[in-house]
């Protein structure tokens, strides 16, 4: 279900469909608004991503411009949508006027723009998630809490770089499963994530390096650092890359 077309953005939605008029800093920042809307209401786990995954297809089929205020609508609106996808209850902690609130718009126009972004994408909502992956990937693991966590975590933060579009939620969250393991218990022996080789996640795993190296350069990464940090209470240190090098 995950490769159907219909269910995937476009790699370079980005220089296509925006025409080369958003760039990859101004898509992250985008993605970390969603990040703060979702985690200041407390919505259902799994909206972040979901929200993250409609937007890139939106992005992919309809051009915006690049107004605050419409930016701040569509983010707000995916979010909510997303989160009544992932749990009926949503209602109970925001509607469409903390929407209209939040992009400084009416009402009307913010339940427009829900309307309009479910039917950009075909009413096709249920798309799996990174999200999604990591509770499946970890459905029978006997390995602490932390682990799954911390694999949820550098998930998100993959979600900040616009190069993520381009792999398979599966592989996202192969990638996170594999650094989490490797960050809390430095194992050396050849990793496997469900079917995923090293070689095969290198793409994604080089990403989410990149985002800690350069956390202060990324809109959103160092927000989630200290999200995180405020939140596990406990710190993390990616396992040096050259070890995963020599996985290959």
């Amino acid at each position: 279900m995950e490769t159907e077309a219909m269910e995937r953005p476009s790699a370079d939605y980005l220089s296509d469909r925006q025409g080369g008029e958003m760039m990859m800093m101004d898509r992250a920042d985008l993605i970390d608004k969603m990040h703060r809307f979702s985690t200041h209401y407390d919505l259902a786990p799994g909206a972040f991503h979901r929200a993250v995954s409609f937007v890139d297809r939106f992005l992919s089929a309809k051009k915006i411009n690049r107004d605050e205020r419409e930016i701040c609508l569509l983010v707000a609106a995916a979010v909510f949508a997303a989160a009544k996808y992932e749990d009926r209850n949503t209602v109970l902690k925001i509607n469409s006027d903390h929407v209209a609130m939040y992009a400084g718009c009416t009402r009307s126009e913010a339940v427009d723009q829900e309307r309009e972004l479910v039917a950009v994408l075909g009413y096709r909502l249920s798309g799996p998630t990174a999200y999604m992956f990591v509770d499946h990937f970890m459905r029978h693991s006997q390995e602490e809490a932390a682990v799954r966590a911390l694999a949820h975590h550098l998930a998100d933060m993959a979600l900040l770089d616009y190069r993520s579009v381009a792999f398979l939620p599966s592989g996202v969250a192969a990638s996170a499963i594999l650094l989490a393991r490797m960050s809390l218990s430095y194992s050396t022996a050849t990793p496997v994530v469900a079917g995923y080789t090293v070689e095969e996640l290198s793409g994604c795993i080089q990403a989410i390096y990149d985002m800690h190296e350069h956390q202060w350069v990324w809109p959103g990464c160092a927000q989630m650092m200290v999200h995180w940090e405020s939140t596990a209470q406990f710190r993390y240190f990616l396992p040096p890359l050259s070890m995963l090098i020599a996985m290959h």
